[in-house]
């Protein structure tokens, strides 16, 4: 391989390589991501659940204040 075809194998090598660092950082973004979106829904549905619960509480609160009204 002459001088110059080497060079240029060379940087093409070396460019070769950080765009697979490049890639490799947006993947592991990528992950981090989609792990954050999993535990949002996740807190999003327990917060559901403990509003669903407190209301259900309260309903029983007001229908047993009713009963005990009459």
């Amino acid at each position: 391989m002459s001088w110059g075809a080497r060079q240029a194998y060379d940087a093409l090598a070396r460019r070769a390589a950080e765009l697979h660092d490049v890639y490799l950082a947006h993947q592991e973004t990528a992950y981090r991501a989609q792990r954050h979106a999993e535990d949002s829904a996740r807190r999003a549905a327990d917060a559901y659940t403990d509003y669903r619960d407190a209301r259900n509480k309260a309903a029983a609160a007001f229908d047993a204040l009713n009963e005990a009204a009459q």
